[in-house]
């Protein structure tokens, strides 16, 4: 049960900090894209 707790909460932890990369990429990307379409016009 131990085991499969830590298993389980690691899993968790990872999880959240994936969706936080993506967030941030995402964030980064639209930034990028906002900056390139100032530039263009």
């Amino acid at each position: 049960m131990i085991i499969a707790a830590f298993i389980l909460g690691s899993i968790s932890i990872k999880s959240v900090i994936n969706r936080d990369v993506v967030a941030y990429m995402t964030e980064i990307s639209i930034y990028i894209n906002n900056g390139n379409a100032k530039y263009k016009s």
